[in-house]
């Protein structure tokens, strides 16, 4: 039987092949071209819900349709995480967010949405109104988010609940309401993670109910909060070879449960969030 790593069309090809560079063993499938074999032992999903086909013997699934179908909706998942304390307040319509006090400013955005398209920043109650009733006549759901000015933005790679690796963006522009894409990135080093941000990424990520992913956090004032889960980020040569630890370590332990993370307080932190792939050190 064979491992397999199945992607969409147009989405993952460049990070599916920098996991497969260090865990050759998966296959890669471009589902939208390629039949799913019928050999499946394993398959991870990476930001794809395609059915994988008849399987004479159902795979064991990394990060399964409906995980992927949840993150996904990032408006839905937004407000899950705002009622847990770990994302800014979140309404899924006009009344509610006047109901509760109509604060401002906001961001309204599509329930379903990449990167920073069709972001709208409204400082006005008229600006709110016009923005939903825009979203309305497209026939578009859409959320409305509480806007909280960020310093930091990081990018938290998570795999079985703890942490792979941990990045920060620098963008060209901080004051922007949206930091785009095409920022540079730094990485952190283990010892310096900030407990704030792992600690939220790593409790955002198990309301996701994905194995492996990657979470978007932004710090204010010493204070993190959940942007969004990616369930196939795009990711450097680097940050591929930690995911494919954690598939790795997943497959060979059969163990696809959230791993929590750890309490032992000896000042080296970073232990209670790492990976068990990634160092022996780790807390369990």
């Amino acid at each position: 039987m064979t491992n397999y790593i199945v992607r969409r069309n147009n989405w993952g090809k460049p990070s599916c092949a920098y996991i497969t560079d260090t865990y050759p063993e998966l296959v890669v499938i471009n589902k939208d071209k390629q039949e799913m074999p019928n050999d499946a032992e394993w398959v991870v999903r990476w930001a794809t819900t395609n059915t994988l086909g008849p399987q004479e013997t159902p795979p064991k699934v990394i990060n399964s349709a409906q995980a992927i179908h949840k993150v996904f909706n990032k408006g839905q998942f937004r407000h899950l995480l705002s009622k847990k304390g770990l994302a800014p307040e979140t309404w899924l319509s006009s009344y509610a967010w006047d109901m509760s006090g109509g604060r401002l400013p906001v961001i309204i955005r599509p329930l379903k949405h990449s990167a920073s398209e069709d972001l709208h920043f409204c400082q006005n109650y008229y600006e709110v109104m016009e923005t939903c009733q825009k979203f309305i006549d497209e026939d578009k759901d859409f959320y409305i988010s509480e806007f909280i000015p960020k310093d930091h933005e990081y990018r938290v790679f998570i795999g079985s609940g703890r942490v792979l690796a941990v990045m920060e963006k620098i963008p060209n522009d901080p004051d922007a309401v949206s930091w785009g894409i095409d920022e540079t990135w730094r990485y952190i080093d283990w010892s310096d993670w900030p407990q704030n941000v792992v600690s939220t990424a790593c409790a955002a990520f198990s309301y996701s109910n994905l194995h492996i992913g990657a979470v978007d956090i932004m710090t204010f004032a010493d204070r993190a909060y959940c942007l969004e889960v990616n369930s196939g980020p795009l990711m450097s040569p680097y940050y591929g070879a930690q995911i494919a630890k954690a598939i790795k370590w997943i497959i060979d332990n059969d163990h696809r449960e959230i791993l929590p993370v750890g309490t032992k307080q000896d000042g080296f932190m970073w232990k209670n969030y790492v990976h068990p792939a990634l160092s022996k050190g780790a807390v369990l």
